[in-house]
């Protein structure tokens, strides 16, 4: 996967994951926490996390990961 779009699919994700403007956030979250983490790791989220524009989104996705992981 190539950085770009990678940092451009974290971002949108991120935004979709927004519970206070996204009236579909809740659903997203739960398909979410059934993705296995193996398969989330194949994104490469640690390089993701190196991107100053993307670290925030990413930090986000996986606060909300591992929030419906755990619940």
């Amino acid at each position: 996967m190539s950085g770009l779009p990678a940092v451009t699919a974290a971002q949108l994700l991120s935004k979709m994951l927004d519970f206070q403007k996204n009236s579909h956030a809740e659903s997203l979250a739960k398909e979410l926490a059934r993705v296995d983490p193996d398969f989330l790791g194949s994104f490469g989220l640690e390089s993701l996390l190196q991107s100053e524009g993307c670290r925030k989104a990413v930090l986000h996705i996986l606060k909300v990961y591992i929030e419906r992981r755990e619940s």
